[in-house]
C-alpha cells in the first residue's frame, strides 16, 4: 500500500483525526496519541524520533513534519541537519 492509498484508508476510518501520518524514506511514521494503535511497529524514542523526523528522511511538506515534530514536542522547527558521526 503507497502513502496516498495508507492516508486515504486511514482517514475514511476517521483514524487520522487526532494523528499525523508521515511518509518516511522507509515507510511511513505514524505519530498519534498514546494507546490509538494505528502504527504497526515499535513506538520511538523521543531521540530516534526527532532523528527520523527530519527532511532528509521525510517525503512530506515541511508543514505536516513540523505538525509532527510539534505533537511529539520537537520543537516545529525542521533543521535539515543530521548531525550524526561515528568513530572509527
Amino acid at each position: 500500500m503507497d502513502f496516498q492509498e495508507s492516508t486515504r484508508c486511514l482517514t475514511q476510518e476517521g483514524a487520522l483525526n487526532e494523528g499525523v501520518l508521515v511518509n518516511h524514506c522507509k515507510g511511513f511514521v505514524v505519530v498519534e496519541p498514546v494507546n490509538h494503535k494505528l502504527g504497526d511497529g515499535n513506538v520511538l524514542s523521543r531521540d530516534v524520533a526527532d532523528y527520523e523526523l527530519r527532511p532528509v528522511w521525510c517525503l512530506d511538506a515541511n508543514r505536516r513534519l513540523s505538525e509532527a515534530r510539534r505533537r511529539l514536542g520537537l520543537g516545529a522547527e525542521v533543521d535539515s541537519s543530521v548531525g550524526a558521526t561515528a568513530d572509527i
